[in-house]
């Protein structure tokens, strides 16, 4: 069995594949795997300090204590602003999202 998963979520904000990666990772994460979730492309979108759906189920996984992410490189190509994230997402370089791929056993991209 797959222990440990990285998920992109690479739709914009609004998308239904979007709220699918984020959902992916709320229930692996509350089975008990080891989940890291990576905004990047357009989902840095997803990950910016808006009210809906999507805020509500980032807010719990953040709660739950699950990691997330947001490529710095994805943030700058889009004119985003850290500050602009919503708290408790860790903003990252190309570097350690290789190492979180290499690190892990499953990588999924929605």
């Amino acid at each position: 069995m797959l222990n440990s998963f990285v998920i992109f979520d690479t739709k914009p904000l609004g998308v239904e594949l979007s709220a699918l990666g984020i959902r992916m990772a709320w229930a692996c994460h509350e089975k008990g795997f080891d989940i890291k979730l990576v905004f990047s492309e357009e989902g840095v979108w997803c990950a910016t300090k808006k009210t809906g759906y999507h805020a509500t189920m980032i807010q719990k996984l953040l709660d739950a204590d699950a990691t997330l992410y947001c490529r710095k490189k994805c943030l700058e190509m889009r004119g985003i602003d850290e500050d602009n994230i919503i708290e408790g997402i860790e903003v990252v370089g190309e570097e350690d999202i290789t190492e979180m791929c290499l690190d892990a056993e499953s990588v999924n991209y929605f």
